[in-house]
This record gives structure tokens, sequence and C-alpha cells, in this order.
């Protein structure tokens, strides 16, 4: 296939745009920059400290050879940027605790925030350089997500590895300070390493997914500067990307692209908090029966059955009705329920060990659950909003029936958390990793990010 220049296509349009936007970020943009990297830390240092995560770092370890600089969250261990990464980035995912872009279907944090660190950490970059590359990240993640779903991720592929990987590229192009052409390459190469099935939820793969586009990202952005080239337009065409991986159902780019150099993503999306580590797909349903047992007085044993209808989409995802690991429970909408029942709150990380998910009162109100698909929760055209709406109905054995909808959990730009709420997931990550004296300085420290000289001095922290 001839390499022909290609300035209107999908691939410089959002190059042109990484490259030359302006720095010049508003204070409600940087704020929600900073909350991502406050919580994708805490979770990243959380789930540093799960045995399988622990035995993954070894390995990659091994590989490394132990000569790096980059900060290894958790582990006080450093290895060289893109291994770092790819450690950074899979203890992220690891708990599905980290945040949800909704128009790319992807958790965009555990990719962005372990990339530009490890990538920052060796080029002693500032705070407000690392807020302005996740800006300029994400905007790729969300555009790509926007113009190849809903297709893209209903084929099967797992967005946070596919998209996520471009998305680093962009970021790490954008600290590396690359022109529109190095920046152009770099994403066309991470279109070579962007891959990642769906398949693999419920299994260490999936968190590893993370990992792995974070470290393609660096070493796309590296080797771009360093003159690798690659296809001009590897995103559109006969063999390009989104005729690949999501055939002829793709929106395509030609409405988005009209939205660079306007409102931002970070403006217009936003992410998700999740304030329970489990599938995404879950919140709704959980929110939803939290609410109706605050709402409502009845006993476990007054419930004939609780109906869940969610969409097709979800449904896939969440494919483990009877959980036999802590990693499938993640996505079991059964379990995860049965424990907002049976505690009257959602799940937290002490309900995903081994022990707790064989639990015999929990496995008891499994079959209380009644899940079906409902082709009118899907949402249409190009993923403005994941198609995650949900129907609950607790059917009581009185005959009462009591209803509740969900469309925006607490967490989601439109239902957002507070600074307390985020303090409490912050301490509940980080305390019994770091201690109580390092976990608040840093608090202290990603509290005041932007005005951080030499992002070392944070990582000196991890």
């Amino acid at each position: 296939m001839e390499n022909t220049p290609q300035p209107s296509g999908a691939t410089f349009r959002l190059s042109e745009w990484c490259a030359n936007v302006p720095a010049q970020w508003s204070k409600a943009e940087l704020g929600s920059a900073s909350i991502a990297f406050i919580d994708t830390i805490a979770v990243m240092l959380a789930g540093s400290s799960q045995p399988a995560q622990q035995d993954f770092s070894e390995a990659v370890l091994a590989l490394d050879g132990g000569n790096g600089k980059a900060t290894v969250a958790g582990r006080s261990l450093a290895a060289s940027v893109p291994w770092a990464a790819m450690i950074n980035g899979c203890a992220a995912h690891q708990l599905d605790f980290d945040d949800v872009l909704d128009p790319s279907m992807s958790h965009p944090s555990a990719v962005l925030v372990p990339a530009i660190l490890a990538l920052a950490q060796s080029r002693a970059n500032s705070g407000k350089d690392c807020l302005d590359a996740y800006i300029v990240g994400l905007e790729v993640l969300a555009r790509l997500g926007e113009a190849m779903n809903l297709a893209h991720y209903s084929n099967g592929w797992h967005a946070t590895s596919t998209l996520g990987a471009m998305a680093a590229a962009a970021a790490c192009s954008r600290l590396l300070r690359l022109d529109v052409r190095r920046t152009q390459m770099a994403i066309s190469l991470a279109s070579s390493m962007a891959g990642g099935s769906k398949c693999q939820f419920g299994t260490f793969a999936k968190p590893m997914h993370a990992g792995m586009a974070a470290k393609n990202g660096i070493i796309s952005a590296h080797l771009s500067s360093m003159g690798t080239d690659a296809i001009e337009e590897p995103l559109e065409g006969p063999w390009g990307y989104i005729a690949l991986t999501c055939g002829s159902e793709a929106p395509g780019f030609a409405r988005v692209l009209q939205k660079l150099g306007k409102q931002s993503a970070m403006e217009e999306h936003g992410v998700s908090i999740k304030l329970y580590p489990c599938c995404n797909s879950t919140h709704r349903p959980i929110d939803a029966l939290l609410a109706v047992l605050a709402q409502h007085a009845f006993a476990i044993e007054d419930i004939a059955r609780i109906e869940v209808h969610i969409s097709e989409i979800a449904a896939r995802n969440l494919r483990y009705s009877r959980p036999e690991t802590p990693a499938q429970a993640r996505f079991s909408l059964e379990y995860c329920l049965a424990i907002a029942l049976r505690q009257r709150n959602g799940p937290g990380p002490a309900d995903f060990t081994p022990h707790a998910v064989l639990d015999t009162e929990v496995q008891s109100l499994l079959p209380l659950m009644d899940i079906r698909t409902d082709p009118e929760l899907a949402m249409p055209g190009s993923a403005g909003e994941a198609p995650h709406r949900i129907h609950l109905t607790v059917h009581l054995k009185d005959g009462r029936k009591i209803d509740q909808r969900m469309e925006h959990p607490l967490g989601h730009p439109k239902n957002p958390v507070g600074q307390d709420t985020l303090r409490r997931k912050f301490d509940a990550c980080v305390k019994d990793v770091l201690g109580e004296d390092k976990a608040d300085s840093l608090w202290r420290q990603l509290s005041a990010l932007e005005q951080q000289q030499d992002i070392n001095t944070l990582m000196a922290l991890l």
C-alpha cells in the first residue's frame, strides 16, 4: 500500500490538534485531570498489593533486567520506562476500580496516567506537563471512541487496550513535544500494537491489557521521536483500523473531527469515578438496588426475585452468573447484587477474595437474581454514553413490585462524587500500602499536582 500524504485524513487531523493545541486549559479541565491522577494512583497502589500483581511485576522485572529508574508503584522498585508503565498500568486496572470514559467504552486513566508518569519521570517533567498530556490523550481516546463505537466494542475489542494504546501514544507525543508528523507516526505505530479481546474479561489478562497499552504508547512515541515511520493514515481506508475492527457499522470521523478545537473531551464527557471494584456494567444495577433498599423496608426473606433488565453489551460483559474466582466475581452481576443486598452497601475490595466469593450466605442469594437482556436499553449510534442504562424490579413475596431505573451511577460526571468521597476511597486504597503518614503526604502532593515542578518528587512517595 502506497504511503502517500493525507493531510486531511483523521490521523493527521488528530495529530495536528495534539501537536498544536495551546496548553491553556481551564481551571475545571485541570481540576478534572488532577482528580484522574489522584484516583488512578490510589487504585494503582491498591492493585500493587495483590498477590497476582506482585507475581506479574516480578516476571516483568526479570525481563527488564532491573536497570531502570522509573518507579514501580508500591514496591520500592524501579524499571525502565516502558516496563514500569506496563506494571503500573496493570496494577491500576487490577481491581477494576479505575475510572471510565463513556464514548470510548474504556478505562482511560489506567492507561494514560502510568504512561505519562513513567515517561515524565525520565524527563523530570512538571505536574502541569503531565496534566496537559493527559487532557490531550483523553481527547484522542474520546474521539476514537466516538468514531468507532458501538461497533468496535460490540465486536469484542477491549477498547482500553486497543484505543488506549493510540491515546497513550498521543499523550506521550505531547509530553515529548513531537511535531505533527512525528505525532502522526506515533499514533500509526501504536495502531499496529493495538489489540486485546473482551474474551479475557474475568482473567488476569484483562488488567494486563491496560499495562500493555501504556507500554505500547510509550514505545510508539519514542520510536517515532527517533525517526521510525509508518503509514500516514492507519485509521481510515480499506485496510485501516476502522475497517478491520468495526466494519461498516462505525460512525466514522466526519462529525468527530469537527469537534477538535472546540469543547474538549474533558469538558464534554469527563470521566466516571468508580466506587465499586467491579465491572462498570454492574454499577447502575448496584446503585438501583441500593436506592430501593434505602427507600423501602423489607427483609431479604421477603424477596421472591430481583429482576434486572440490562443491555446486550452489558450482558456480554457480565457473563459469570456463578463465579468461582475473584476475577470472575467482578464480572458477575448476580454476585455484586448479592453483596449489595446482604450488606446494604456496594461491594468493596474485601468482597473479592477467594473466601468471600465462595461464602455460603452470598451463594444462597445468587438464585434470587433474574438477569434479562433488553434490546431497548441499547444506546443508538455512536457511544455518546455507554449503553448500560438499566431497569431493576424487586418482586416481593406479598405481590408488591418495586421499580427503579438508573442511568447515571454515583461517580458519573452527571452524578459526581464530592471531595470527601474521593478522599475516603483514596485512604481505603493507599493507607494499607504506604501507611497513614505517607498516604497523607501523597494526598497533599497530588492535590497540588499542577504546582509540582518535577514529577520525581511525587513519584518518590510511591
